[in-house]
C-alpha cells in the first residue's frame, strides 16, 4: 500500500480527494449532456442539468469546513 504512505498520521485519508473528485464529475456530465443532448435529447438535458448543479455547488463552496477562528 504505497500510495498510503505519503500520508502522515492525522490526516483523513478519505476525504483527501474529494473536491478535485466534484469538479471533474460535474464537468464530465456537463459534456456528456451536450453530446447526448444532440442524440437522445430527454436523457441528454437531465444528465446536463444536474452537472450544472454540481458544478454550481462546487464554485460556491458548499460542503466545505468553514474556517474556524482563533478562540480567546
Amino acid at each position: 500500500m504505497a500510495v498510503a504512505s505519503i500520508y502522515r498520521r492525522g490526516f483523513a485519508r478519505a476525504t483527501a480527494g474529494i473536491q478535485p473528485l466534484v469538479i471533474g464529475v460535474a464537468l464530465a456530465l456537463v459534456v456528456l449532456g451536450l453530446i447526448f443532448l444532440f442524440v437522445i435529447p430527454w436523457v441528454g438535458i437531465p444528465v446536463g442539468i444536474v452537472g450544472l448543479i454540481l458544478l454550481v455547488v462546487w464554485l460556491l463552496g458548499f460542503g466545505k469546513r468553514a474556517a474556524s477562528e482563533p478562540q480567546p
